[in-house]
Order: C-alpha cells, then structure tokens, then sequence
C-alpha cells in the first residue's frame, strides 16, 4: 500500500491541524493504551499559506509491504488540531478532535487505490464503531451508514471532509505530483443528496502562518507542533 492524507476541507475548528492515517485491523492507535505499529501515516509537513480551517500537507505518503487481502480492512483517517501552538501554555498542547472517517482499502481483490474525498465523523474512532464498520459490505455502504446517523451512533459534520490517497504498492508514486492525479476526487463516498455542502468554498479563515510569533521561524514552529501531536496521540518520537 502507499497511503496518506493530502488536505482537509471546512474543519469545524480552526487550528494547526493533523491527519493520522492508519489501517483497521490492527488499529493499535485506538487501542488503550495505544500500541501503534509502523503502518501510519502523520501529515508532519504543513503549507503555511493554507487556511486553518482548510489545511493543505505537504507530506509524502506512507508506504506499506504486505498487507494481507481482507476485503474487511479500513483506511481510517483521524483529524485532530494541536491547541495552544504559538502561546506558552502552562498544561502543554492538548489536541482537540476536527472529526475521522474510513475507506474500504480492498475492492474485491484490488486495492481501491484512488484519491477519496471522505465525508468527516464528528469525535474520534474508537475500535468499536471501526470493527462495526469494517463488517459493511461495500456495496452496502450508504445504506449502512446513513442507518448509523439515524441511531445516533455516526454523525456527520456537514460540509467538512478530508482527501486522502489510496495506492497500490506496484503504482508506487502515480499520485506524487499535481499532474499525475486525477482532477476531481472520488466523491463516491460523500453522503447521497448532500453533495453540494461538500463542494462549495471553504469559509475563510486565516493562514496557518498566523499563529506564527514575530520572526518565527517555520521549521521550529513545525518540529513543535509535530511533536506535541505525537504525543498526544501517545506515539513515540519519529
């Protein structure tokens, strides 16, 4: 596999924000405590010209050898923003939840390699609601999903989404550069009827260099925020 997520449209809250990519089953990240294994993929290179609200990575995917085919396996995506970046808080950098969502990573006997433009979850996954999720047919998805919403076990952030890249390892690569993707995104798995919130501007919002201090350096401000989101997410240093 080679996996990543790319940006991120209309976020609830306005912050230096983190996509974590990674893959269910074993998803050790959700596990208590976490047991995170090498297969993630964190977004720790940031365009500090994108708005907050719509944050634009800069990271190169992840890539994964040997992945068993198991039609149940899930590209999960957790969006999170790094609170306090730019002040000396006394209780650190907690993060707050932007909102997750998952992709089948298995079409029949094919990787579903394609760039997805998922629709986003209010809260944080939890190995429950994944392993619930994991177990829809993908044929069965909306359905499945929308009778989730209806329970009140899912509920949408309407309007905010999240693209995230899906490859087969033997087209490692295709989708590194502007001019190799596909202009539009798969939007298959945006929700039936609500196609236009999904598409329509991002409100605006400052630049992500705005919480930079005076002369700040760039790179400094990054290498913090990247390690207060790992250790938030209880992984270790890179």
């Amino acid at each position: 596999f080679q996996f990543g997520s790319m940006h991120a449209h209309s976020l609830p809250q306005t912050g230096m924000s983190f996509a974590l990519c990674s893959l269910f089953p074993p998803g050790g990240a959700y596990s208590s405590p976490p047991q995170p294994d090498d297969r993630l993929h964190i977004t720790e290179s940031h365009d500090f010209n994108a708005p907050l609200s719509s944050p634009v990575w800069s990271s190169r995917a992840t890539h994964v050898p040997q992945v068993p085919l198991d039609p149940s396996t899930l590209l999960v995506v957790d969006v999170r923003y790094v609170e306090g970046l730019g002040t000396l808080s006394p209780e650190g950098h907690p993060l707050r939840e932007q909102g997750w969502s998952v992709v089948h990573a298995f079409a029949g006997s094919a990787v579903a390699s394609a760039i997805y433009q998922l629709p986003l979850f209010a809260g944080r996954p939890s190995k429950e609601a994944l392993d619930h999720l994991s177990h829809c047919p993908r044929g069965e998805w909306h359905t499945f999903i929308q009778t989730a919403v209806d329970r009140g076990h899912l509920k949408w952030i309407e309007g905010s989404s999240v693209t995230v890249l899906l490859l087969d390892a033997q087209r490692f690569g295709e989708f590194d550069t502007a001019e190799t993707r596909p202009e539009i995104p798969d939007r298959s798995m945006l929700p039936p009827g609500k196609m236009e919130s999904y598409v329509a501007p991002a409100s605006a919002s400052e630049p992500l260099a705005s919480l930079l201090a005076s002369e700040q350096p760039r790179d400094s401000f990054q290498e913090t925020a990247n390690r207060a989101f790992r250790a938030g997410m209880g992984l270790g240093a890179e």
